[in-house]
């Protein structure tokens, strides 16, 4: 097989891993009759209120991203909206008791495909791979994060040059203004237009 290939980059290994996990836990699913993106909702939600952009920033996409899901989920009585307390124009997402047994599903799917995803390996070597994992989606939080802070950093800088190209056109558009009126000045002293 080609991923077994030592040189393979790990970008390729894991799209690989992940396509293979999307569909084996589809297959799952569909024997719970379960939808693979409600369960992400769902376990992003249980024991839980928030709002959609809290939600959002849990599962690592976009608010929008998530708002078809949502409704659909709300039509389909997995969740239901409620007012922040303390803020009435947040609105707080919640599961329903019918969401209840579907997470119940979720444990015996998760036990599924960590059956299948395991297979072969001994305890030490799942916690170490489980820990390793950990480690990657860790590194890569810290990545996005740096960029997002070095994207922050150079709008700033952009936006101090431009700051300072502004200030160097007041400077000169200052500097004109007064030889027109040291001109001004001249014209009423002497009469002379020659240089206006």
């Amino acid at each position: 097989m080609w991923y077994m290939d030592p040189d393979i980059p790990a970008i390729a290994l894991f799209k690989q891993i992940s396509c293979m996990m999307d569909e084996q836990a589809k297959r799952v699913f569909a024997k719970f009759d379960m939808k693979l993106w409600q369960a992400g909702i769902l376990l992003a939600l249980s024991g839980k209120e928030l709002s959609q952009k809290e939600l959002a920033e849990r599962m690592n996409v976009t608010p929008s991203t998530i708002t078809t899901s949502i409704q659909k989920m709300e039509r389909e009585g997995y969740v239901v909206r409620c007012p922040d307390s303390k803020d009435q124009r947040v609105m707080r997402l919640s599961v329903t008791e019918k969401s209840h047994k579907y997470l119940e599903n979720l444990g015996k799917v998760g036990e599924a495909l960590d059956e299948t995803v395991f297979s072969g390996m001994s305890m030490e070597e799942k916690i170490i791979l489980k820990r390793l994992l950990m480690q990657v989606c860790d590194n890569l939080n810290k990545a996005e994060e740096e960029e997002r802070e070095r994207a922050a950093k150079e709008k700033m800088r952009e936006h101090q040059a431009r700051m300072q190209e502004c200030e160097k056109r007041m400077q000169e558009y200052e500097t004109k203004v007064q030889e027109f009126k040291d001109k001004m000045q001249k014209y009423k002293k002497y009469g002379d237009f020659s240089d206006l």
